[in-house]
């Protein structure tokens, strides 16, 4: 949980790297535009309701959260699919962290191997 809580408040502390995934909360036509923006997400919400939410146990991590751990982490994380290319995030840090990403549904820690 510290880990994902010290992701959270990096998204937080850092909005400029994230607020464009998020609606702004303020009550005018820019929200309109933002909703529609969102239209394709599961949820529209602002970057502080984001944060509350994903520091709860139990909640699916998202690309977002995944990107904001690799800053905050300082680390180089790796997903890699069967389904879809290999992504990175945060390529330029040293120590890397690989992940598989089961099924589109569930991250599980990885190990590579070229003997296989």
């Amino acid at each position: 949980m510290l880990v994902r809580n010290n992701a959270a408040q990096y998204m937080i502390e850092y909005p400029d790297l994230f607020e464009e995934h998020f609606v702004n909360g303020e009550k005018d036509e820019d929200v309109e535009d933002d909703q529609e923006v969102q239209k394709n997400q599961k949820r529209v919400e602002t970057l502080q309701e984001y944060s509350d939410r994903i520091r709860k146990q139990g909640k699916c991590a998202s690309q977002l959260i995944m990107l904001a751990t690799a800053f905050s982490q300082k680390r180089r994380i790796e997903i890699i699919s069967l389904n879809s290319k290999t992504q990175i995030l945060n390529d330029e840090a040293r120590s890397e962290v690989v992940l598989a990403f089961v099924n589109n549904f569930h991250y599980m820690a990885a190990v590579k191997c070229d003997n296989i």
